[in-house]
């Protein structure tokens, strides 16, 4: 499993760390965070003997309703109530997920749903099951939400391990000498010991801002860290050159040896090569995409769970381009270069697939395949098949993406939000490429063009993947014509931290947060707060959390991450144009100042 260097990460252009008092355009995105699905939300409703776990009356404000404030003691308990009430077989399989931090930060309602369906669709979209799971609700209010993550196919020490290294929130109560840190004390270890794991209860809305991104995302996932060993896992296992010449020769003899690996004496290629060179790949092509910035071929293998497809990308290259070639020789761009990154002068590769006839040389590529619950995973990847955590914007970009991403595409996020509706169209130009240059093209090649390339038969498939893509959002209590929840969730997580948000996020009294205010190890951090309208940004946040706990909730003891929480900001986007090890955060190693 990966591992995160802990190296120093400085908070994105912070205004000298202390925020400033109205929005920028450095700031994250603000927008409505309410973009509901249609009907109630899709959940196992609570148990007949619920509670709530509020402190007062709810009220009502412009159609949504409004909950009293949720204490964190009250979600511990009504967890103990739960806990108790399941089997002991499952309690070391059982995690709590809440939405008590949101509630009290404001969020009414509709904008709570939201939450709700965005954590459908995360949660979903890591299940490896066929059935799709929806959490249920253990209070009157739905503020606290009970996943058994066998349904999900989540191997609950693997789930246990991520969140010791990557989740902030982790705690401990502490007995200061009150009844009330007593009582808290003894429940928190009560759940610890009946669950058998110390993070027991999660933060809704950091998972499925901080899950969906893409370091956590993988390991989630178990993604392997090359294409080849992920698609023996999605595809089937890799297959002998032997047994593809005995049904076709001249398919086998096609297949360069660069390309083959030996396992057990027995020289073998990839099952989508395998595919590939016997033709058993349905294509599309064209010239301009969505997210490509030059040409792109999307290809659709068979699995048993649907479908699997991968695009081919290339840098829009021209006479002279330095680029890395997919031997990994940087060089600068000759003809031969340029025509092996026109699809429509060569639309038979990967390399190594054709005997070098009509072979495209691609700078990398996405992956997205059907979940058995007919959700998609995805996969991104350079051209040498290396998981990215997200793709160069020479090659592939999105707009309108949340403005930390700038414009790139991250594994995970990006996708899910792009894909929101499901798969995309796009008309092929291939064929008609293709046919204006015939003349010059070798019979076989041709037919093998003509074969593969059948944008009517995949748009067929996409329609019949989109279908039961769709179906299984719906069962989620998602309407797939409206915004994506997920990236709604995320912006809402990682929005700026108002005075309001802040006394949430750290469960504290109006009282002690004007203390807080004019404490000299932390009033420059949080400055911006005496005004009603300034923030402060999550990545500051998240670094001088751990600090402030520590001084103001002596009743917590809390536990930073092993390795380091996740917070992506523009300046850390920037550091690596593939990797995103630098959008971490370790507390006590964190370097507060701005970069310069």
């Amino acid at each position: 499993m990966r591992k995160i260097s802990k190296s120093m990460f400085v908070v994105a252009g912070l205004v000298a760390l202390h925020g400033c008092s109205a929005p920028s355009p450095s700031t994250p995105s603000t927008k409505n965070y309410s973009s509901p699905a249609t009907g109630p939300v899709a959940a196992n409703p609570p148990s007949g003997d619920s509670k709530p776990v509020v402190s007062g009356p709810s009220t009502s404000k412009g159609g949504e309703t409004f909950l009293a404030q949720v204490k964190y003691s009250s979600v511990l308990r009504a967890i103990q109530n739960d806990a108790l009430s399941i089997s002991p077989g499952d309690q070391p399989k059982t995690r709590y997920f809440t939405l008590h931090t949101a509630s009290n930060a404001g969020l009414g309602s509709k904008s709570l749903d939201v939450q709700r369906v965005a954590f459908n669709k995360a949660l979903n979209s890591m299940s490896t099951k066929s059935a799709l799971v929806l959490p249920t609700a253990i209070d009157a209010d739905k503020v606290v939400y009970r996943v058994n993550l066998d349904d999900l196919n989540l191997d609950a020490a693997t789930f246990d391990q991520i969140m010791t290294e990557h989740y902030p929130f982790s705690s401990s109560f502490v007995d200061v000498g009150d009844a009330e840190s007593i009582t808290n004390q003894q429940i928190d270890a009560t759940n610890k010991g009946l669950l058998k794991t110390n993070n027991y209860v999660i933060r809704m809305d950091w998972f499925t801002a901080t899950a969906t991104l893409p370091i956590l995302y993988a390991k989630m996932m178990q993604f392997p860290e090359n294409l080849s060993d992920f698609e023996e896992q999605v595809i089937g296992n890799r297959v002998s050159v032997a047994s593809i010449a005995a049904i076709n020769p001249a398919a086998a003899a096609k297949i360069d040896n660069a390309i083959t690996v030996v396992e057990g004496g027995v020289r073998k290629v990839d099952r989508r090569i395998a595919n590939i060179v016997q033709d058993q790949v349905i294509r599309t092509g064209f010239d301009n995409s969505n997210v490509s910035n030059s040409n792109r071929i999307v290809e659709h293998h068979t699995i048993s769970d649907g479908s699997y497809w991968i695009s081919y990308d290339f840098l829009n290259l021209k006479a002279g381009d330095q680029f890395t070639n997919f031997q990994g020789i940087l060089k600068n761009a000759e003809q031969i270069d340029l025509d092996e990154h026109n699809i429509n002068k060569s639309p038979l590769g990967p390399k190594g697939t054709n005997g070098a006839s009509l072979e495209f040389s691609h700078d990398g590529g996405e992956v997205i395949y059907s979940l058995p619950n007919g959700l998609f995973g995805y996969y991104l990847i350079n051209a040498v098949g290396t998981l990215l955590d997200k793709g160069p914007i020479q090659v592939v970009r999105q707009s309108g993406g949340p403005i930390e991403f700038g414009t790139a595409i991250t594994n995970g996020m990006s996708c899910m939000s792009c894909h929101n509706l499901g798969l995309l169209k796009q008309s092929d130009s291939i064929l008609v490429g293709i046919g204006q240059n015939k003349a010059n093209i070798a019979a076989s090649d041709l037919a093998r063009i003509n074969k593969i390339y059948n944008p009517t038969q995949l748009n067929n498939i996409i329609d019949k993947e989109n279908v039961r893509y769709v179906a299984a959002l719906k069962e989620l209590g998602i309407d797939a014509t409206k915004p994506d929840p997920v990236d709604a969730a995320y912006r809402f997580y990682n929005r700026p931290l108002t005075k309001k948000d802040v006394i949430a996020e750290l469960d504290i009294s109006d009282r002690d947060f004007q203390t807080l205010l004019v404490d000299p190890g932390f009033n420059g951090v949080f400055n911006p707060l005496n005004n009603e309208t300034g923030f402060i940004n999550r990545g500051v946040f998240q670094a001088i959390y751990p600090s402030v706990v520590a001084k103001f909730k002596q009743d917590i003891e809390l536990a930073v991450p092993a390795q380091a929480d996740f917070v992506v900001t523009t300046d850390c986007m920037i550091l690596d144009i593939f990797q995103m090890d630098a959008c971490t955060i370790v507390p006590t190693q964190l370097n507060l100042r701005p970069i310069k």
